[in-house]
């Protein structure tokens, strides 16, 4: 925690309709990453693909209980995000947090965190099943190139947010 997050109010602003449908589907991203690794488990071959090059081809080989550390990643990293979520005064932020302020500004910064936890647990959610079907030999349905477009929605949402935030 930094020392100006101690000065800043400590409020949460209200979920709107769209807060809870975000999280509702990072969590279900999230979930269904773990139920495909329950579901493939026992199918998987003792070698897995655990990293791919920019053709998208394993590049790198485990153990296929490494499947296991997508989903657990994911977990925590979203459990971070909320983490985050429910104190946002903790966050850093690009402007000043006053009393006037804080509400927009914590309503802002959750916002952006919700939407970067829905893109992250979809990546995870296509990374496990990119590994599955490359581990059973079959040439992955989601292309490269899918993995490389969610990095343009991340850069968007930041930019909308410090836009946002600046002008808020």
């Amino acid at each position: 925690m930094n020392a100006t997050s101690n000065r800043r109010p400590r409020i949460r602003p209200e979920r709107t309709w769209l807060d809870l449908s975000l999280t509702t589907a990072a969590l279900a991203f999230v979930l269904a990453s773990a139920l495909l690794a329950i579901i493939f488990w026992p199918k998987l071959p003792d070698q897995i693909p655990t990293h791919f090059n920019t053709a998208g081809e394993p590049d790198g080989w485990g153990p296929r209980w490494v499947i296991w550390l997508l989903p657990i990643t994911s977990m925590g990293l979203l459990g971070g995000l909320l983490g985050v979520i429910r104190y946002p005064w903790v966050a850093n932020m690009p402007v000043p947090i006053t009393e006037e302020n804080a509400e927009s500004q914590y309503r802002l910064v959750n916002r952006m965190l919700r939407i970067l936890g829905v893109i992250v647990s979809l990546t995870f959610l296509l990374l496990v099943t990119m590994t599955i079907q490359m581990a059973h030999g079959r040439p992955s349905i989601i292309a490269p190139w899918v993995l490389l477009t969610l990095i343009g929605p991340s850069i968007v949402t930041i930019v909308w947010y410090l836009i946002a935030a600046s002008r808020a």
